[in-house]
């Protein structure tokens, strides 16, 4: 079984540093499981970037 965590899967929506690792990970390993809270974990990253306007709320 392969896992991935929320870090990395953000890492690779806001196309950080490494991200095409993480790109590399996703595609080449099928399927791939994390756990329930991934969406929201993942969702409360991008709700901080918002917050500190590196991003845009329409890019999140």
């Amino acid at each position: 079984m392969t896992a991935i965590d929320a870090s990395a899967l953000a890492k690779y929506v806001l196309r950080e540093r490494g991200w095409r690792e993480v790109y590399e990970f996703i595609r080449d390993n099928k399927p791939i499981y994390s756990v329930d809270l991934i969406i929201k974990e993942v969702t409360n990253t991008l709700w901080k970037y918002v917050k500190r306007q590196s991003i845009t709320d329409n890019m999140a």
